[in-house]
């Protein structure tokens, strides 16, 4: 991915435990992000959505099945919409589910 255009020598990579109730900011807003990747190490299916108003629910975002990640590059896409926004997550069931998210700048 390079380094993008933010002045943080990222990536940085987080990890979280995300349950089937909404985890706001499982990975904090950074305005100099410019591509992100989501793994979801679970047999559960997670569903993200990004900015601080936007509420996270198993029909509202974008769905990651079992065992699969996404990968929102920067490559030939510029800034991509709320891409810096925070990154809000929910599973579709209890869990806790692993992810892992790795962001690039």
């Amino acid at each position: 991915m390079g380094t993008g255009t933010g002045t943080a020598p990222g990536p940085n990579l987080y990890q979280a435990s995300v349950g089937n109730t909404a985890l706001m900011a499982a990975v904090p807003g950074n305005p100099a992000r410019v591509g992100l990747t989501i793994q979801n190490n679970s047999a559960n299916v997670i569903t993200f959505t990004f900015g601080a108003t936007v509420p996270v629910s198993a029909t509202n975002g974008v769905q990651i099945p079992a065992n699969s990640n996404i990968t929102i590059p920067s490559s030939g896409m510029g800034v991509v919409g709320n891409l810096g926004g925070q990154v809000n997550m929910i599973g579709n069931v209890a869990g806790p589910s692993n992810v892992t998210v790795v962001e690039y700048y």
